[in-house]
């Protein structure tokens, strides 16, 4: 999701890059407010319903929010899954969440986490990280 991006406004301010456990070249997809209905739909059974509005590698991703920010210099950098660990619980995340969390963006390192998404591509929304750069900006400038 976009809003998982304010996760970064941090290493954004301080160290002018947005650290991940997965490289820059990963190509990730986004998505907007359509999955805020899927996570308000009562869970029947299993169902499987992939949504994304845009897809951009991280590198893709740390250019347009540059750009939105005035950090033209902005870059996306790889960092291992204990330092992604560490910052999680540093801010303030439970140590099972976070370790989730880790181990969920561990597996976009691999091409099998990609593979069923990519047999049952969804049409892509509207809302692009364009769109979502200006709400970053905002939101960064008031940090």
């Amino acid at each position: 999701m976009y809003y998982n991006l304010f996760g970064f406004l941090n290493t954004i301010k301080t160290q002018r890059v947005i650290a991940a456990n997965y490289g820059g070249n990963v190509t990730q997809s986004w998505v907007a407010n359509v999955v805020a209905v899927e996570l308000m739909t009562p869970l029947t059974g299993t169902k499987v319903r992939y949504v994304a509005s845009d897809e951009l590698t991280g590198q893709e991703t740390a250019q347009i929010l540059g750009k939105a920010i005035a950090v033209p210099d902005l870059k996306w950098v790889e960092i291992s899954d204990q330092q992604r660990l560490e910052t999680l619980e540093k801010a303030g995340i439970n140590k099972t969440i976070a370790a989730g969390l880790v181990q969920m963006s561990a597996n976009q390192r691999t091409p099998a986490f990609y593979e069923d998404y990519q047999r049952h591509h969804p049409k892509l929304g509207k809302i692009k990280m364009v769109d979502f750069a200006s709400d970053f900006a905002r939101i960064f400038s008031k940090q």
